[in-house]
């Protein structure tokens, strides 16, 4: 059984992130137009998460990224978050100034 870690993303790992993030898009998003997941920018995508890891848009650590450790260790996933909403909303409910029940 391998072991595994999680901890706040370093900016040298944006590539990675990206990586997993296009391959990812292409797999579970097959109902958008092919045009849409051919034309995914590896590189752009990895310039924005090297920016956000160094500049993070709120208090960090936002990015996490999870690594398994087998024979060598390999950045395996990641997360990213931002600051919960004042008053959060259910299904159902209506937030503040939102267009109805449920809707931001």
């Amino acid at each position: 059984m391998s072991r595994g870690y999680v901890r706040p993303a370093r900016s040298g790992e944006a590539a990675a992130i990206a990586r997993i993030q296009v391959t990812t898009w292409r797999v579970c998003y097959r109902f958008l137009p092919a045009t849409v997941l051919d034309g995914l920018d590896e590189a752009w995508i990895a310039q924005r998460w090297r920016a956000a890891i160094e500049a993070p848009p709120s208090p960090p650590p936002r990015g996490l990224v999870a690594f398994e450790q087998a024979a060598q260790t390999t950045l395996t996933g990641f997360a990213a978050s931002g600051p919960a909403d004042e008053q959060p909303a259910g299904p159902g409910e209506e937030a503040p100034g939102s267009g109805g029940p449920g809707v931001p």
